[in-house]
This record gives structure tokens, C-alpha cells and sequence, in this order.
């Protein structure tokens, strides 16, 4: 209707825009939501079946990867019905993948450092800087200064945050 538009971006980028954007259930990674199908599907419905009946399904291949990672952690059974453990899971608002690690941490007494490497996996990288040129060896050298040895991702991850924290107190 009549009125002013006022935009946050130039008129260039905008006739650039889509029309219509890409439906988020094939844009986000899947297994949260096929956990959940599973629990509002009728019964007798596989989780494949289900989401094929949304307006843009995502692909079928892309479903069944989700479903075997369900299965692979022990959230879904062989007949594709949520275990107890998968009940759990979906109480935990991260990809399930990762409220396992969280759940399994427990036992071990260390949770702090499974959820800093948790929070590190579920977001970018620290040792990534778009914003900057920062060459490859540069970077490599940086996070092999917080291997202290390892050669474990997660530890340089954890190491990286113990890091930044002491810097943060300094």
C-alpha cells in the first residue's frame, strides 16, 4: 500500500534479493527435527514418509543420513522409535548429537569442558577470521599453540577457551 519504505540496505542489493527465501527445513541440519517427527507422526508412519508431506520436503537422502546419525547415537531404534535416551535428548534445545555428549559427560565429571567444546562445535571456529587476511600457516601456528602436544581437536577447542578466559581476567 501507499506509504514510506525505509531499507538498511541500498537498492542494488535489494533488486539481488530472492523473491522468496529457501524454507528453513532445507536450510537447518535435520536430526532435531526428525526426532520430534517421530513423536507427532502417527505411529505406523515413518519419519521419511512424514516429512515428505510437507510443502518443500527436504531431500529423502538427507533424511535417511539423519535417521541413521538417530540411530548411529541411539536416539531412535531399528524400527525408527524414539529410545529413552532420545526422549532426553529432545529435552536439551541442541542438535541431539551434541546433548549426547553433554548427557555422557556426566558420568565422567566433565561437563564444563564438554560443553565449551559443545558451544565451539556448534558455532564457528575460533581460529577462523573472515574479517581479517590472515594466512593459513598463521592460523595453524595459533592453534597449534593451544595443542600443547594433542592432537585433539576438542582439547585446542577447550585450551583455546581457558585461553581467552585468562586473557579476559589479565
Amino acid at each position: 500500500g501507499p506509504g514510506t519504505v525505509y531499507r538498511l540496505y541500498s537498492k542494488i542489493r535489494y533488486a539481488n534479493f530472492c523473491i522468496n527465501t529457501t524454507p528453513e527445513i532445507l536450510r537447518t541440519p535435520l536430526t532435531e527435527l526428525c526426532l520430534h517427527t517421530k513423536l507427532l507422526a502417527p505411529k505406523n508412519q515413518s519419519i521419511e514418509e512424514f516429512l515428505g508431506k510437507t510443502p518443500e520436503p527436504p531431500s529423502p537422502l538427507v533424511i535417511r543420513s539423519a535417521i541413521k546419525i538417530l540411530k548411529s547415537i541411539q536416539a531412535l531404534d531399528f524400527e525408527e522409535n524414539v529410545t529413552l535416551l532420545g526422549k532426553h535428548l529432545l529435552e536439551i534445545p541442541i542438535e541431539p548429537i551434541y546433548a549426547k555428549m553433554i548427557l555422557a559427560a556426566v558420568p565422567f565429571k566433565c561437563v564444563h569442558a564438554v560443553i565449551t567444546i559443545v558451544c565451539c562445535l556448534a558455532y564457528k571456529s575460533p581460529f577462523e577470521l573472515p574479517s581479517m587476511k590472515t594466512s593459513n600457516a598463521d592460523l595453524k601456528q595459533s592453534r597449534n599453540r593451544f595443542a600443547f602436544g594433542s592432537l585433539s581437536d576438542h582439547i585446542v577447542l577447550c585450551n583455546a577457551f581457558e585461553g581467552w578466559q585468562d586473557a579476559r581476567y589479565r
